[in-house]
């Protein structure tokens, strides 16, 4: 066990390794104080102890063949009584020696067949990266299980082996619908992580501090994505709920919740950019080249990216809060969502356009007259990362206020 403190990850005591009585009959069950050759040699006796017993059963297996298993002649002399106990318990006997030895061997031997598997296949999957430089940053464990789910669709993870351990970094999975042959089936998955980078939040290493680091990488990778480069998968119910949990979780003057969400995904995109298309078009019925852009943007304003959420300000004038401080709210959740978005590896861009203005478009997909729509967050998958803008220098837009 190791002490850490929590906000620094310092290390306050680290128990040295034991080199007593009980290591050394592990060392001494495991491999004979040999290291590899001892292994090999526990495990070649396992074997032949395995094949004397299996021997054993087939040579005397005939003799037992007069009774039915278990048979005790309690009506016979003392001498067959007793016999036939102790045939009985010779044949439990032989079964338990029969099962320690087979697992022995196989735990034995399981050490040096991974590590040769290891030494052989390993350095083919590891060959496309040997001379690039090793990641600044880590990712986290839950985009590398999504990404395992992804290449592997029809399992689910039963584990996670991380990098630092003999098994270099895999994720192990099972077929969740299983066949005879496929059932005791556990293939390995070895993510690629790198098309990843700047996606997923990073792992917390030991320089984490309160500071949150990951979460200020996340805030400084985030980058909006066109809804034409946006592609599936989206978020799947779980992560769509936390989506709109952490969203939700903004500084709300007064606790008044005023904001909602009206969520476009799936069949029903199609049929609501339909709406606002059609309002669009009964006010501009002979549509000239510039109108007729706008006709185009409106008809595939939901269906390109897997979800679409519209963050509704749902502001009260009559309120003792301010107007303004709730119509701000609505615009935090909007950010909220975002950075939600892309701590969960998916990519997004918040725009309001034509249809949030209008008031016929509006009122087509279920937002009140008192209300307005703060903006239509469209989350998905980005086919490609595109390359960052120039953002704006905080010395420009600093003044520091001094008294006179």
């Amino acid at each position: 066990m190791i002490a850490l403190a929590v906000r620094t990850t310092q290390v306050f005591d680290e128990p040295k390794p034991e080199r007593g009585f009980m290591y050394m009959v592990r060392e001494l069950h495991e491999e004979l104080f040999a290291g590899l050759p001892g292994q090999l040699f526990l495990g070649v006796m396992g074997g032949l102890f395995v094949v004397a017993i299996i021997s054993g059963a087939v040579v005397y297996g005939p003799f037992m063949r007069k009774l039915d298993f278990g048979t005790i002649r309690r009506d016979k002399t003392r001498h067959l009584k007793w016999l036939d106990l102790h045939n009985l318990l010779g044949i439990v006997t032989l079964t338990w020696a029969f099962v320690v030895g087979v697992t022995g061997v196989m735990n034995t031997l399981a050490q040096p067949l991974f590590s040769l598997w290891r030494a052989d296949h390993l350095p083919r999957l590891l060959a496309p990266y040997q001379g690039k430089p090793l990641p600044a940053r880590l990712h986290s464990v839950h985009g590398i299980v999504d990404t395992a789910r992804q290449a592997l669709p029809d399992t689910e993870v039963v584990s996670v082996v991380f990098p630092w351990v003999a098994m270099c970094g895999h994720v192990l999975v099972k077929p969740v619908v299983t066949t005879p042959a496929t059932q005791h089936r556990r293939p390995l998955v070895m993510p690629d992580a790198s098309p990843l980078i700047g996606l997923f939040m990073p792992h917390p290493t030991a320089s984490t501090s309160f500071t949150a680091p990951d979460l200020l990488h996340c805030l400084e990778i985030r980058r909006s994505v066109k809804p034409a480069a946006l592609s599936e998968p989206g978020p799947n119910p779980d992560e769509l709920r936390r989506l709109l949990t952490v969203a939700s979780r903004v500084p709300d003057h007064g606790a008044l919740v005023p904001w909602r969400f009206i969520l476009f995904q799936g069949d029903a995109r199609q049929a609501a950019s339909a709406q606002p298309a059609a309002a669009y078009l009964a006010q501009h019925p002979e549509l000239s080249e510039q109108t007729m852009g706008t006709f185009a943007r409106l008809s595939r304003l939901f269906p390109q990216a897997p979800l679409v959420v519209a963050v509704v300000s749902r502001a009260d004038p009559s309120d003792r809060k301010p107007e303004w401080e709730q119509v701000l709210t609505a615009g935090t959740v909007c950010m909220n969502l975002i950075t939600a978005a892309t701590a969960l590896g998916y990519a997004s861009v918040w725009l309001t356009g034509w249809a949030a203005y209008n008031v016929a478009a509006l009122a087509a997909l279920g937002v009140r007259a008192e209300e307005k729509v703060a903006g239509f967050i469209h989350i998905g998958t980005a086919k490609e990362r595109p390359p960052d803008r120039s953002r704006p220098d905080p010395d420009d837009l600093v003044t520091e206020w001094t008294a006179k």
